[in-house]
């Protein structure tokens, strides 16, 4: 059985508590494991002043996809990566340490090293990146709208969190930190373009799918 090695920047909002920024991890990420065996991409699009990430995996093979949903603690790096392939679900917990634009660990089957792409954390997604023309049509954000009202966010059970009108993860986190989004993200993009580029990471656990899925289902 072949074994598995491996979703801009977005400005989040500041903490009300005091703590220690995490380290960014944005941008897009070369990476390789099991001693060469596989290598890919996957790019990290949100993070939270907590830490917290989100991100995907390229998608430019098979076998390089998967969502990520992450953590940074000091240089501790978690994440865990899903997908599918072949119509089979896949779940991965990697593990490693950041140092500079550098990662390295382990995930189940292996060890794995990652490089951040120089100037990939600081380049604004262009509006035809995933979007298309779809925000030509003044539903779209109407739907988005809808979804952001009412989608639960990925949460631990001692979190409050809920998206704000830019996607971003607002509300009480698991230290009891508050989280604000009081100003729009630093990007040239309108809202509904914003929001459509991050769609395929945007998800619920109750029962909507995920943003892009969502919008799909409902134009």
């Amino acid at each position: 059985m072949f074994v598995l090695c491996g979703f801009g920047p977005t400005t989040w909002g500041r903490l009300q508590e005091a703590a220690v920024p995490a380290l960014s991890v944005l941008g897009v990420w070369k990476w390789s494991c099991c001693r060469g065996a596989h290598s890919g991409t996957w790019q990290i699009t949100a993070q939270n002043p907590d830490g917290a990430f989100t991100g995907a995996f390229s998608g430019k093979t098979p076998t390089d996809v998967g969502e990520i949903r992450g953590r940074v603690q000091g240089e501790r790096v978690e994440f865990t990566r899903k997908g599918t392939v072949n119509g089979q679900p896949f779940q991965q917990h990697w593990t490693g340490t950041l140092k500079e634009n550098r990662m390295r660990g382990r995930l189940e089957h292996g060890e794995f090293s990652a490089e951040l792409v120089p100037g990939s954390g600081n380049v604004t997604p262009a509006a035809t990146a995933r979007g298309g023309g779809i925000c030509y049509d003044p539903k779209i954000l109407t739907l988005m709208d809808e979804w952001l009202a009412r989608a639960i966010p990925p949460q631990h059970p001692a979190e409050e969190l809920r998206y704000d009108p830019w996607g971003r993860l607002i509300g009480k986190s698991h230290t009891g930190a508050v989280l604000e989004a009081s100003l729009p993200p630093h990007t040239k993009l309108a809202r509904c373009d914003w929001l459509w580029y991050h769609s395929a990471t945007l998800r619920s656990t109750n029962g909507l799918g995920t943003l892009r899925e969502y919008v799909d289902l409902k134009k």
